[in-house]
């Protein structure tokens, strides 16, 4: 899909695809670089780095990005493996007085925003796995984490982290992701992925309230009529993907009926 578009590749190795503040900046519209952007080497967590920022004075928007992390976080407190030259990882931190119950579906919005900015710039259709993993064929090439910085005080601002880990050109993994993740293969400028991304993140927060974007995220759905194990601790529960509502909920037919889950891990086995 989109073979035909201009790909903004490096003709250098990816390790010599030095990540630039100023190109980050230079791929977002005029109005949005207000941004405040932070570039590491090495770093222990992107997501870490935007939560020491977000203090009570924090206001406004920012994006942490690196290089490669020692302590990458993924969902249920896994870690994200994140080798240096080889990926993009990046936090992306707003603010706002929103109810958090209103933010429930961030984290989907934030996988379409994802998937529509790896199409666009690596060529690459890429599918979600729910709630927050994009896929390359039966490959997890990006994770997504979102996390939340509740308000101290009434009136105060919560603070909003939406972490993303993309595997561009990695080839060599961890035994136990051997069999599960992969790499889009795509040896691009990060920099201008990066504000791609960061562009796709700002605009959001505006589609929220019409949950357009959902329709999408039930398009791309890679388990969407498969049969998956939900885990939730030490339970599991097996049924057919039916759909999804507006919030990114999972709605699972049973042989108990239609049942709703708003958090845990499926299971599914591709063919």
């Amino acid at each position: 899909m989109n073979e035909q578009m201009n790909v903004p590749c490096f003709a250098g190795s990816i390790q010599e695809n030095k990540l630039c503040r100023e190109r980050i900046l230079s791929a977002l519209p005029r109005e949005e670089r207000n941004l405040q952007v932070t570039v590491y080497g090495m770093t222990d967590s992107t997501n870490m780095r935007a939560k020491c920022h977000a203090t009570g004075a924090f206001t406004g928007h920012a994006l942490f990005v690196a290089d490669g992390q020692q302590q990458g976080r993924g969902r249920l407190g896994r870690t994200f493996y994140s080798p240096a030259g080889t990926g993009l990882y990046l936090s992306y931190l707003f603010s706002t007085k929103e109810p958090l119950e209103r933010l429930t579906a961030l984290t989907p919005a934030a996988a379409v925003a994802c998937a529509r900015a790896i199409e666009h710039l690596c060529s690459r259709y890429v599918g979600i796995k729910w709630v927050n993993d994009l896929y390359l064929q039966d490959k997890k090439v990006c994770g997504i984490l979102t996390e939340a910085v509740s308000a101290a005080t009434p009136g105060e601002e919560h603070k909003i982290i939406i972490g993303v880990g993309i595997n561009l050109t990695t080839e060599h993994f961890p035994k136990e992701l051997e069999h599960s993740a992969g790499a889009l293969g795509r040896s691009i400028d990060r920099s201008l992925l990066a504000g791609e991304i960061a562009h796709g993140l700002i605009g959001i927060k505006n589609d929220l309230y019409d949950r357009s974007f959902m329709e999408e995220y039930r398009a791309r759905s890679v388990v969407l009529g498969k049969r998956v194990c939900m885990i939730r601790g030490d339970v599991e529960t097996e049924g057919i993907v039916e759909g999804f509502d507006c919030d990114g909920g999972l709605l699972l037919r049973t042989d108990k009926g239609l049942r709703l889950f708003t958090g845990g891990e499926i299971s599914l086995r591709f063919s």
